[in-house]
């Protein structure tokens, strides 16, 4: 994938003009104020509090526009009115080789302002669009927390299924709870779609 590639235009709910389009280099400095922005709010993420550098950022950035273009990342940002909304991703994980590069982890996050306006949905409904065109895409998953049941709802709504659960897995907001590994199977009739009983 191309960076600055658009992908998708809508209307959300609430009458915003939104382009969804590949990430590219000069959205490092609004993307570091919203991870930044998430992190203090402590919401649903693996980061809490901590605070990202412009260089720290514009090097993740960097990787990811040349993993885009090895066919092993996409990186997708909803923009309204030139603000970045929030972004979602489809990493392929080239770190266990020949095993496991037909599958990909996805991460989605949404700024405050901008939830329950529909755009997380068309975000990871283009990302679903966009993974079904990678070479040898065969599977998505993603892990969520246990109690944050409006991503659950959401990621049910495309077909994703919850197939695993780790007790005591993240540390939130002063207590340890569960993690929830989810998976979509971008191929129909393939073994994953069969519930194992053991």
């Amino acid at each position: 994938m191309q960076e600055n590639q658009v992908v998708a235009k809508f209307v959300s709910k609430s009458g915003k003009q939104v382009l969804i389009r590949s990430v590219t280099r000069s959205d490092t400095t609004q993307l570091q104020e919203v991870i930044n922005e998430l992190s203090l709010e402590d919401t649903y993420l693996l980061v809490s509090g901590e605070q990202f550098t412009y260089i720290e950022e514009q090097q993740f950035i960097d990787m990811i526009c040349h993993q885009m273009l090895a066919d092993n990342y996409i990186y997708l940002v909803a923009v309204v009115d030139g603000v970045i909304a929030g972004s979602v991703s489809v990493r392929r994980l080239i770190e266990n080789r020949t095993r496991m590069m037909h599958v990909g982890e996805v991460g989605l996050m949404l700024r405050k302002n901008f939830r329950a306006d529909g755009i997380g949905s068309k975000l990871l409904e283009s990302v679903i669009n966009e993974a079904k065109k990678m070479n040898n895409m065969r599977l998505l998953r993603l892990w969520v927390f246990e109690s944050n049941f409006h991503a659950k709802k959401l990621y049910r709504k495309y077909g994703f299924e919850i197939c695993g659960r780790v007790p005591d897995m993240v540390l939130y907001k002063n207590e340890y709870i569960a993690e929830e590994l989810m998976y979509l199977s971008l191929v129909s009739g393939s073994t994953s779609d069969v519930e194992l009983n053991e």
